[in-house]
């Protein structure tokens, strides 16, 4: 189901470049289901095209006429107009040609619609949108090769559910909030076990994200998804007044796996049992627009060389720059094996003044060059001087010994100095599934050493094909 139109009459107007009418400027020009990007005055390449007076211009060296051009032209594929208990199913979903109020590959703004194994690609705009009540979930759907984003939901939305997806490759031109996916819901937000990577591809440094939490939104829980490879910006960027961040493995993104900032309630924001790494930042507590009312709780993670350079040369596993009503680290294994020379693993920035309302402990605190591992106001501090401040009694600064964390292998070794060396957090599953505790005690990081799955279901395939042979 398309917005686009198929154009076949080409006429060849020199080399390789050839003219075809459309009196709507196309925003979304797709040949053989490849996105073509603006450019300019004239077309040099396969991957550009020009529109200027009612003729589009696109680089060929064979006739297009005999290939699939595809030109945005309407506003949206499909729109819900205002009907509940819809159901699409098994479609492919493009060619939306605008940015607007109403606009989208699908526009959702009827009740409990459910968006499931489709395709939704090649749209200028957001591919999925929900708007004016509209809520919903979006189950095993591929949302890829976007303009500008993937879902979108609205402050003024209702409960959505996005679960067992592909998010990728969207956000191709300049700007912010290219993301795998914008929510600012209220009523709340779901999404589970989906795989998000590539998002803002050509956005602004720092301001597109695998999944951001907008601050006008409330109610999220994040669990069980790969986040990873997001070139402009964070993996999650969380300014949802309550979140639930857990089970999920981050890395490899511009800035930080997780970035809190812009609170806009005095709620709660949990981190558990989740694995981060190879990000520029691990976790970050931002100051702008923070609501110095927010419970941050960062537990049972592994957070790990977080030490990427190319978006802020001072990398931190762990950076806090806001003041907060709670602040909870504990069992986590914040470890580092690289960068000898660096700043501090763990920073405190507020300048001039302590961090009210720490509490850390029964953490792995390791970093294998050598360095100071904590930065907190303006002084830098050795395992034994940060306990003198108070902090981390019950910790340990020791190799944790992770099975192969080059690997992203992060489970315990039989002789780790984390094992039954946590606390009770009232946590009963690790990243795994496994009964927590395992032994006596709780283990310090994601993965407890001996957890029974017992009664466990089991994780749900990933990417699973089938292929029907006679």
């Amino acid at each position: 189901i398309t917005a686009a139109d198929r154009i076949t009459d080409w006429v060849e107007t020199e080399t390789h470049v050839w003219k075809a009418r459309t009196e709507v400027r196309p925003n979304v020009v797709i040949v053989d289901d490849v996105v073509l990007q603006w450019g300019g005055s004239h077309v040099d390449s396969p991957d550009e095209y020009h529109w200027r007076k009612g003729s589009l211009f696109i680089y060929s060296e064979t006739d297009p006429g005999n290939r699939k051009v595809e030109v945005g032209r309407r506003d949206f594929a499909i729109h819900t107009n205002g009907q509940s208990h819809l159901v699409f199913e098994g479609l492919d979903i493009r060619g939306n040609n605008t940015e607007g109020d109403e606009t989208a590959g699908i526009y959702i703004n009827g009740q409990d619609v459910v968006l499931t194994d489709c395709v939704v690609q090649h749209n200028y705009y957001h591919s999925v949108r929900f708007k004016d009540g509209g809520s919903g979930q979006v189950l095993r759907t591929a949302v890829h090769d976007n303009v500008m984003g993937g879902i979108l939901a609205n402050s003024n939305s209702g409960q959505v559910v996005i679960e067992d997806c592909d998010i990728y490759n969207n956000g191709k031109i300049a700007g912010e909030a290219r993301d795998g996916i914008t929510a600012g819901t209220r009523a709340g937000l779901t999404v589970r076990n989906c795989r998000i990577y590539n998002n803002g591809m050509n956005g602004d440094p720092g301001k597109c994200h695998g999944i951001y939490l907008t601050g006008n939104g409330d109610q999220a829980v994040v669990e069980s998804n790969d986040i990873w490879g997001n070139p402009t910006g964070h993996g999650i960027a969380c300014s949802f007044g309550n979140a639930v961040i857990r089970y999920n493995k981050i890395y490899d993104n511009y800035v930080a796996g997780i970035l809190m900032s812009n609170q806009p309630t005095d709620g709660t924001v949990q981190i558990y049992y989740n694995v981060i790494f190879n990000n520029n930042y691990g976790i970050r507590v931002h100051d702008w627009r923070w609501n110095s009312a927010t419970r941050v709780q960062i537990l049972n993670n592994v957070i790990y060389n977080n030490n990427t350079t190319a978006f802020n040369p001072e990398p931190a596993n762990l950076d806090v720059r806001a003041d907060t009503r709670e602040l909870t680290i504990v069992n986590n294994v914040i470890f580092d094996s690289q960068h000898p020379g660096r700043p501090s693993m763990i920073r405190f920035w507020k300048s001039g003044r302590v961090q009210s309302n720490l509490v850390s402990d029964h953490n792995c605190l390791y970093n294998a060059s050598g360095s100071d591992l904590v930065e907190y106001n303006n002084a830098d501090y050795n395992f034994e001087g940060w306990q003198g401040l108070g902090q981390d009694g019950n910790s340990v600064s020791a190799d944790p010994r992770l099975v192969n964390a080059g690997a992203q292998n992060f489970a315990l070794q039989g002789n780790s100095p984390c094992i039954d060396r946590g606390k009770d957090v009232g946590l009963t599953r690790d990243f795994t599934g496994a009964a927590v505790p395992g032994g006596p005690t709780v283990d310090i990081g994601a993965f407890e050493f001996g957890g029974e799955r017992d009664n466990v279901s089991p994780a749900r395939p990933k990417n699973l094909r089938a292929r029907i042979v006679d």
